[in-house]
């Protein structure tokens, strides 16, 4: 049992290490400095103070509706980065030097997603509570973090995409087999605004996850564990079917 964690502490760093690869760190760099530039534009921080307290709740109004989709999409297209690179770049090829049998082999990859569910939780949070911080700077709401059970709902959505992506990843080997999360992303972001989804709709919106600024999770957070449970367990199954190395 101590072999096993030695094993896996020893894995997880060395994940770590390649997650903090300079070309990675380099393009998340980039991402984030984007994104703080649009939370300061959308902020209306550049029109003064006097002008955010004039116009106190509409400046909020238009500062959450139009962060909330910046972030689902810079979310998003971060892990599908990080996915990216780590399962069809440089940064795949040196698991064959660490799995010598099956049982390292699942060892090696349950501590490779576990690497990436915290990397991608890092920035997340960075997402998020950069998002908090320009609110409570500008004289926008007394009652910070009111937002977080919106923004919670984003990130189950991410970890399901993550456990998708990696799963179509490993079984096609293929980087345009990204399209098909994405375009599973942008079809379920138009499908859950409509107000009058037939059954058929439902029951396939029930394979995905989707959220709104209004509404949240359309099925809930019930349904969303449930889901990321599932593709964990498919994930763990192809690990350990298919010849990855």
């Amino acid at each position: 049992m101590k072999d096993y964690f030695l094993r896996f502490n020893a894995f997880i760093k060395t994940h770590l290490y390649y997650l903090l690869s300079k070309r990675n760190i380099i393009v998340i760099s980039v991402i984030n400095l984007i994104y703080i530039i649009l939370l300061l534009v959308e902020s209306q921080a550049f029109k003064g103070h006097n002008y955010i307290d004039t116009y106190r709740d509409e400046c909020l109004e238009t500062y959450m509706e139009s962060i909330y989709p910046f972030i689902n999409i810079i979310f998003l297209f971060f892990i599908l980065f990080v996915n990216l690179s780590y399962f069809t770049g440089n940064e795949s090829k040196y698991s064959q030097y660490l799995i010598k049998d099956k049982e390292s082999k699942i060892i090696f990859y349950i501590s490779k997603y576990i690497s990436i569910i915290m990397f991608v939780t890092i920035e997340f949070l960075f997402l998020y509570l950069s998002y908090e911080i320009v609110k409570m700077i500008m004289p926008y709401s007394r009652y910070p973090f009111r937002d977080l059970s919106r923004y919670f709902s984003v990130y189950l959505m991410g970890l399901y995409y993550l456990l998708l992506s990696s799963i179509i990843l490993i079984i096609t080997r293929s980087n345009f087999a990204l399209v098909l999360p994405i375009i599973t992303f942008f079809v379920s972001d138009i499908l859950v605004n409509d107000l009058e989804m037939d059954e058929i709709t439902k029951v396939l919106m029930m394979f995905t996850l989707s959220c709104s600024l209004e509404k949240g999770l359309y099925f809930g957070y019930f349904h969303a564990i449930l889901l990321i449970i599932l593709l964990s367990i498919i994930n763990v199954i192809v690990v350990k079917e298919i010849d990855i190395l």
